[in-house]
């Protein structure tokens, strides 16, 4: 009960987002303007704008060499098998964090 309770939520979730994200982009797409004017001038748009292109370039390569960052830790699993003396097969795992320096 408690799966079909979850299933439906993350249905009711995933149809909410859909709704939501349209209604956004029609809203955004009815306040589009042509022509842009600031104080009698032309604005023209934000591709032509080369600082958010250099802003924006920085952010990713931040990005990119943060999360490319390995940690210092690396994880050994050693796996035990066993059979006791009714043929039954137990699997024992251990997990051990080996610290880099």
């Amino acid at each position: 009960m408690k799966n079909t309770i979850a299933s439906l939520n993350r249905k009711w979730r995933g149809c909410s987002l859909f709704v939501v994200s349209l209604f956004v982009t029609i809203y955004s797409y009815a306040q589009e303007s042509p022509d842009v004017k600031v104080n009698g001038q032309d604005v023209g748009s934000w591709f032509s704008r080369y600082w958010i292109w250099v802003a924006g370039t920085v952010l990713l390569l931040v990005l990119i060499i943060l999360f490319s960052r390995g940690s210092n830790r690396t994880k050994r699993t050693d796996s035990t098998i066993t059979r006791d003396d009714f043929g039954n097969i137990s699997s024992t795992s251990t997990t051990t964090e080996i610290k880099d320096e």
